[in-house]
């Protein structure tokens, strides 16, 4: 939190007034179930995508990245549109629109979840600015109702049309166990998963398979299942 601290003081000449972090995931049961209404049971892992934030004195919104050599997008709150906006830059704006912020904000990004791995990074980065912008701006939002307007960020603003699992378990999950989800009402419990100390590893192998959820048929894909489980 420092180190981003720092490099966020260097980009916008000031420090931040609030730094959040959420973890990526890997699920064990449960795959494509979260969009149904069933149970699913991931855990959180420890490759986190952290943020640091301020409030400005006027609309303008200004996003870095330090994976992009923070290089900033800027544009400004009367702007906010779905689909709007640099790709890399939507799942940001998608979670200050769905949240109403209603002043300019920097934020620089630091994401140390692998991209294109399956592991939830875009969950990751949209629950920390979520996080930060929760207490910040003292929405006062429970963890379930972050998931669902996290969610709602990835389906309407970003335009992917994934389920809550991942949102879920990036605020909720504690560690040392699994998270039991229902996605039906987002009760859960926590399942010890404390596997090392039987002499076990779970293995999360990179199989090179690039995982692409705006622009790789994902979408195509999950809505013609939505499609096909409303004809049920």
């Amino acid at each position: 939190m420092q180190e981003i601290s720092q490099r966020f003081n260097e980009l916008f000449a000031h420090a931040p007034e609030i730094v959040a972090a959420a973890p990526g995931r890997v699920n064990l049961i449960g795959e494509h179930i979260d969009y149904s209404d069933g149970f699913v049971l991931p855990f959180a892992i420890s490759d986190t995508t952290t943020v640091a934030l301020a409030r400005r004195s006027d609309r303008t919104i200004r996003i870095a990245s330090v994976q992009k050599s923070a290089e900033i997008f800027e544009t400004t709150l009367d702007d906010l549109a779905p689909l709007s906006g640099e790709s890399w830059a939507r799942y940001a704006l998608g979670v200050l629109w769905v949240l109403g912020v209603d002043t300019g904000v920097e934020l620089l990004i630091d994401g140390r979840v692998p991209l294109g791995a399956g592991l939830s990074s875009s969950a990751a980065l949209e629950c920390s600015i979520a996080t930060a912008v929760n207490h910040l701006f003292d929405k006062g939002l429970s963890l379930a109702e972050l998931a669902r307007a996290t969610q709602k960020a990835e389906n309407d603003y970003v335009g992917v049309p994934c389920g809550i699992m991942d949102q879920s378990v990036s605020l909720m999950a504690k560690s040392g166990s699994a998270l039991l989800l229902d996605c039906r009402d987002l009760t859960s419990e926590n399942i010890p998963f404390l596997i090392a100390p039987q002499g076990l590893e779970l293995l999360i192998i990179d199989t090179q398979a690039h995982h692409k959820l705006v622009d790789g048929g994902y979408a195509d894909q999950e809505n013609l299942l939505h499609g096909l489980m409303g004809l049920c």
